[in-house]
């Protein structure tokens, strides 16, 4: 076995590893090295959190390179809005109306926009969605979809213009029978 590889590390560690494993051993004879970096204990790929974060552990079997994923698990600060309205997460709807017409047609489209958006990479890549809620009220004939976030996870979809967002709102008002398609964004938070 090469000099500063320990029995736990495979031929596909990646050079830091080795040199810092090298540096551990030369330095202190065992595995334990002080940083500036948050401590990891080695696992057999399962998250371990430290000092508010979680830090995922990928196995060599998954091809990591480098340093492990770093997910921030605190939620966001709570703001303000007036005493006793707090909040820590933010939605976006998108609403609409259908019609009753050829035996509610509409309903049946706008559903189906927006299965195939769900099945969309940009929908899987926004990053942060802890909920895609859709409300259909057979008497108002809405239609809603709510999508909420984290405040800082909310912030950032925000800045890339709520993708898909566009797309979809194109997509379900060509489609006859459909009306009043708008966008709001709101607080939304649990009470219990």
């Amino acid at each position: 076995m090469p000099r500063g590889r320990t029995n736990r590390q495979s031929k596909t560690g990646t050079k830091e590893e080795e040199s810092t494993t090298k540096a551990r051993m030369n330095n202190t004879g065992n595995d334990s090295v002080k940083t500036d970096e948050p401590r990891v204990k080695k696992s057999r790929g399962r998250p371990k959190r430290y000092d508010d974060e979680i830090v995922e552990i990928v196995s060599p079997s998954k091809k990591a390179r480098g340093r492990p994923k770093k997910v921030n698990a605190s939620q966001p600060e709570m703001k303000t809005i007036v005493n006793g309205v707090e909040f820590n997460i933010l939605a976006r709807e998108w609403r609409m109306k259908w019609s009753e017409d050829k035996n509610k047609k509409s309903l049946g489209m706008i559903q189906q926009v927006m299965k195939e958006l769900m099945e969309q990479e940009q929908m899987k890549s926004v990053e942060g969605i802890k909920d895609i809620q859709r409300v259909v009220c057979g008497s108002c004939h809405d239609y809603k979809v709510i999508i909420s976030l984290p405040t800082n996870a909310f912030e950032l979809w925000e800045k890339n213009n709520f993708k898909p967002e566009a797309d979809f709102l194109k997509s379900v008002s060509g489609i006859e029978g459909v009306s009043n398609v708008e966008t709001q964004t709101y607080t939304f938070m649990s009470l219990r």
